[in-house]
């Protein structure tokens, strides 16, 4: 199976977008009250089922968020991760950020499995494994009207179900402020200095495929604005595989509603009878050219027939003409 961690979960909220009205705020609430990883890896593991031929998607096996396995081989891990935009900005007194600790220890621990399976494992590792790495990036903002209250410890008595109560409170704080870069440039130098470089180094036999940062969905939650963004890193051992030109003559499939369905079959339904017709008509046409031959060539046949009878009839005259002379 095919696994694009940004395709699979775009493709599953899109489900919840067009049924839900209140999708991104249900979101929002989700992801300031809970864990949100833990929501979009049941999301994400519920679409690698449905796009999964005779894979096993297994949930929480081995510690692992997500992991598929081809009659018992193991050929792909998936890890969700969430952090907070503003926790990757270097602290003065803390030589590396806790998002950036958190990233680092989880691939690592990820990656390892894949190279040194744990014998302990009832199912092999294909050599060609992959480990995906989806960071889930959290920004949070507030609305004008709102009012941050001076300490942190006053925010989050006024707001108890806030999961991460003191990274939302930092999110707002530095958001009273006009941010002049890009979640790029917060994030991405840092994790390929702090986080990637030094798995390279370390392991010279794998490659890394940097995916883009999306935004995965947005929503509002009380006096909060919610933005989610995605971002996947495929690890995999070995070089990195090319890709694949798509032949345009293939045809994607898609999901479709009921109604499209239906109508899908009438216009089939008219195709098809249009088509018969046209047979239909084709062979009156047919059938009448032959007619018209045969008609043409009846007529052609009496004409000849009657010339050669107006011969006949001229021979035999002047034939008579010829013994009366002779008489005389």
């Amino acid at each position: 199976m095919k696994v694009n961690v940004t395709e699979l979960l775009k493709k599953r909220l899109n489900k919840f977008d067009d049924n839900f009205k209140h999708y991104g705020d249900d979101m929002a609430y989700l992801t300031l009250t809970s864990r949100n990883d833990s929501t979009l890896k049941d999301l994400l593991g519920i679409q690698l089922l449905r796009n999964s031929d005779k894979e096993t998607v297994a949930r929480e096996i081995a510690r692992l968020d997500l992991a598929i396995l081809d009659n018992n081989v193991l050929t792909d891990i998936i890890k969700l991760k969430s952090v907070y935009i503003q926790d990757f900005e270097q602290n003065p007194t803390v030589e590396e950020s806790n998002a950036i600790k958190a990233i680092k220890r989880d691939i690592e621990d990820n990656l390892n499995k894949i190279v040194n399976p744990p014998k302990s494992w009832t199912y092999t590792v294909s050599e060609s494994a992959k480990l995906h790495f989806a960071a889930i990036y959290v920004d949070v903002q507030a609305k004008k009207k709102f009012e941050l209250p001076a300490t942190k410890t006053e925010f989050l008595k006024s707001h108890p179900e806030l999961k991460e109560g003191d990274l939302v409170y930092k999110s707002i704080f530095r958001h009273r402020e006009a941010r002049d870069y890009s979640i790029e440039e917060i994030i991405e130098p840092r994790l390929q200095t702090a986080v990637f470089n030094p798995i390279l180094e370390e392991h010279s036999d794998i490659y890394i495929k940097k995916g883009d940062i999306e935004e995965l969905y947005k929503g509002k939650y009380d006096d909060f604005k919610v933005q989610v963004y995605l971002q996947t890193y495929e690890i995999g051992q070995g070089s990195e595989p090319e890709e694949v030109e798509v032949d345009e003559e293939v045809v994607e499939t898609v999901d479709v509603k009921p109604e499209e369905v239906e109508a899908s079959i009438e216009v089939d339904e008219i195709i098809k009878e249009a088509r018969v017709n046209q047979e239909n008509t084709s062979k009156i046409d047919t059938s009448k050219d032959k007619d018209s031959k045969k008609d043409k060539k009846k007529k052609s046949e009496e004409t000849e027939n009657k010339k050669d009878k107006k011969k006949d009839a001229s021979k035999k005259k002047d034939n008579k003409k010829k013994s009366k002379k002779k008489k005389k």
